[in-house]
């Protein structure tokens, strides 16, 4: 989630609307789940949908309800195609198995962006040049266990060249090069950690 609102506001999006999944939410129908979600939640004048936008309880709305129930409130919507890389559909589930599998440069090429994990620093060893971090949300997706060539980010988007081993429980290794680095980061620091592409 927070990765969602770092983007959104990163690409200029004034508003992000997040409602809670719970049984309620599940049982809604998909008619009662625009009239109360988006009409009088959101109260949008136009959406933009994938063309196989599924919605409401046991997923019963599609595109087809979604733009017949809308036009009784005045809005409009647009279908997008899917996007298409590699002759290969690109979808979240296929880009969470890139991750959970390894494979940084296939999912950062779908993302369009790197992927990176917010971390808190807990040991640092500046002999050596050595940091352990923690990931800060523990429901991230967690890449597999492996050493990864990524860059730290901290302190208005400065960047740094690291390479960084990840375990399996939630513990990860970060190896500096830069000195100056490893003099700037403190016990405790929350930094950025993009994932640029698994060690070959």
């Amino acid at each position: 989630m927070k990765q969602k609102e770092f983007l959104l506001a990163k690409f200029g999006v004034d508003y992000f609307f997040n409602t809670v999944f719970d049984e309620f939410t599940a049982n809604t129908t998909a008619h009662n789940f625009i009239k109360k979600f988006i009409y009088k939640t959101i109260f949008p004048a136009h959406i933009i949908i994938g063309n196989n936008f599924r919605f409401g309880r046991g997923r019963e709305g599609g595109v087809k309800m979604l733009k017949k129930v809308a036009k009784n409130y005045d809005i409009d919507v647009s279908i997008s195609d899917l996007l298409i890389t590699d002759d290969e559909v690109v979808s979240s589930s296929n880009i969470r198995e890139m991750l959970r599998g390894g494979l940084i440069q296939q999912a950062n090429s779908k993302l369009g962006w790197n992927w990176f994990l917010d971390v808190n620093l807990e040991t640092i060893n500046k002999e050596v040049g050595e940091v352990t971090a923690s990931y800060i949300d523990d429901k991230i997706i967690k890449v597999k266990s492996d050493n990864y060539i990524s860059k730290l980010a901290f302190e208005n988007n400065s960047n740094f060249q690291v390479f960084s081993l990840h375990d399996s429980n939630n513990y990860i290794k970060i190896f500096l090069q830069d000195s100056n680095l490893c003099n700037a980061l403190q016990l405790g620091q929350r930094v950025a950690l993009y994932l640029e592409r698994e060690n070959s």
